[in-house]
């Protein structure tokens, strides 16, 4: 934030941090390969009960469309808001209320410093 103190920037996200009424596990991709050099798709947890806080976003039409059934259905987007300073990067997965969400980006240039936000989609 322009023209505000390290020290003012700390209190601002001290204060914000209750706005972070939830809590959600963050987990990434490994490099992994099985016993014939298959590439294996598994996550590991790399922050667990990190607050945060879950909006819906709306729908999203470049790119990210789903099929159900024989339909295709725009995929719904969520804002995840955590703790500034977060490790968060696209192509982690979330876990919130028991589901998983894919980031698809990280907000870097509408953010006050206050939150790490990213855009994620629910899987499916």
């Amino acid at each position: 934030m322009a023209g505000v103190s390290s020290g003012t920037l700390a209190s601002i996200r001290r204060r914000a941090a209750g706005f972070l009424s939830d809590t959600c596990d963050i987990s990434r991709l490994l490099a992994t390969f099985g016993k014939m050099g298959e590439s294996l798709q598994e996550y590991d947890n790399v922050a667990s009960s990190v607050p945060c806080r879950l909006v819906k976003a709306g729908q999203q039409s470049l790119g990210l469309v789903q099929v159900t059934g024989a339909q295709e259905t725009l995929q719904e987007r969520y804002l995840l808001a955590v703790p500034h300073g977060t490790s968060i990067q696209p192509d982690d997965r979330v876990t919130h209320g028991g589901v998983t969400y894919d980031v698809v980006t990280i907000e870097a240039a509408l953010t006050d410093k206050v939150f790490t936000q990213a855009i994620i989609t629910r899987r499916s």
